[in-house]
């Protein structure tokens, strides 16, 4: 059976201000009020009906009537994926949605989409610029060298602007 809007209402509460979503019925692992907690990846989800969902998902089912289907992907504008704040969440697709991802905290590169052109002797020689385009599969875009790390952190926030628009993340 697929889940429908009023099913979902008659089980739990969204607050798209808050973007919590919340038990209205007492359930094998839940009680009323409870919210449904975050999974290893830190997006609340939570099972109903024998299936395990993702609050975000389930927000658009909750507000609009439809649930994102096939390739659609919600996406957390502001990165965080605990954060179902109805304006906070909107309709992608892959490519969008991997746009907008953090910056991985082990990266060795300088920036962003920047990488240092290290020396022989261990010096850095300038910066290169490179961004990947529109398609999953579309080569990288070359952005050029650069002198300095500040020429190529702009030239690489102008690409992202330029090739991503609203999905563009620059931090």
């Amino acid at each position: 059976m697929e889940l429908t809007q009023e099913r979902l209402k008659q089980l739990v509460e969204y607050n798209p201000t808050t973007g919590l979503m919340k038990w209205r019925v007492n359930r094998k692992k839940a009680t009323v009020g409870r919210v449904f907690p975050p999974n290893w990846e830190g997006y609340p989800q939570g099972t109903i009906d024998g299936k395990l969902y993702r609050v975000h998902r389930l927000a658009f089912l909750y507000v609009t009537g439809r649930y994102p289907a096939g390739n659609v992907e919600v996406d957390h504008i502001d990165g965080n994926r605990a954060n179902n704040k109805w304006d906070n969440l909107r309709l992608c697709n892959s490519t969008q949605n991997k746009r907008n991802r953090k910056r991985p905290v082990a990266s060795k590169n300088p920036a962003r989409n920047v990488t240092a052109i290290i020396g022989t002797d261990g010096t850095v020689l300038g910066y290169a610029v490179r961004i990947r385009g529109n398609s999953p599969r579309m080569d990288k875009v070359w952005g050029g060298y650069h002198k300095t790390l500040s020429g190529a952190i702009a030239r690489a926030a102008e690409l992202r602007n330029e090739l991503h628009g609203e999905y563009a993340k620059h931090v």
